[in-house]
């Protein structure tokens, strides 16, 4: 059996295991909630016993929340674990380990990885003289997300990682990659690239696990949906201590 590469991902794959729970705890509490899911939405008995008002607040708020739940627990199992769970393997069954032929087939870039160099980075370098030159190279741009890689190490990276306005493309994607040690660019992909199909789908996920697509009124609703997805939680958990503590005495 081929491994499965975790080596360097475990955090990753610990955060899809828990989404992918979190997707089975969301199907089997369809499946149980399925027959009253309708009539108890309208149902609120704020001076029922704790065990109604848990189960009631719950329906209702799962109810209202299901979608973005839904939405949230697929996209962080599928960013997270495909990886290592499909994508590796089928490189080492399909490929026969060859990941330049499979990055050629689905028309994936190859990610451009330095390797930990001996010694220290000896120079200072600057974020805003490296973040001023990624904006006059990709001016349109709207950077989102810095990553750092072997820090003070001398082959230390600085990747920009950014997106056109959503009005024009959700899955539009573009970055740039530095050394630090001599500003040398390493990577540069331009969001007017025609994408393939396994990465512009890959983007519309990211872009639908973080909501970040609508500005800053979709983030509060997302904030909000977040904190009734806890709250649904949390009911769960109540209801179950409420029954079992009913049982036992």
């Amino acid at each position: 059996m081929a491994p499965l590469n975790i080596q360097g991902r475990y955090e990753y794959i610990l955060a899809g295991f828990v989404s992918f729970f979190f997707l089975i705890v969301l199907l089997t509490g369809i499946y149980i909630h399925w027959d009253k899911m309708i009539s108890y939405f309208y149902v609120f008995r704020a001076t029922a016993k704790w065990k109604a008002v848990w189960t009631d607040s719950h329906i209702t708020m799962g109810f209202i929340s299901l979608p973005f739940q839904l939405i949230y627990a697929i996209t962080g199992c599928t960013l997270l674990l495909s990886g290592s769970f499909f994508v590796d393997p089928a490189i080492d069954y399909l490929y026969s380990k060859d990941r330049d032929a499979y990055y050629k087939n689905t028309e994936v870039t190859s990610p451009i990885e330095l390797s930990l160099a001996q010694g220290c980075l000896n120079n200072d370098f600057s974020i805003n003289q490296l973040n001023a030159k990624a904006k006059e190279l990709q001016p349109d741009l709207i950077w989102s997300k810095l990553k750092f890689n072997h820090i003070h190490n001398k082959n230390m990276t600085v990747e920009f990682v950014g997106h056109l306005l959503y009005k024009k493309d959700i899955s539009s994607q573009g970055l740039i990659k530095f050394k630090v040690e001599n500003g040398e660019i390493l990577d540069q992909i331009k969001p007017e690239k025609s994408f393939s199909y396994t990465v512009t789908v890959n983007n519309i996920l990211d872009r639908l696990h973080f909501g970040d697509f609508g500005g800053y009124p979709l983030k509060i609703i997302f904030m909000i949906l977040g904190f009734l997805s806890c709250y649904v939680i949390i009911s769960g958990v109540m209801i179950w201590y409420v029954a079992r503590d009913k049982k036992n005495n």
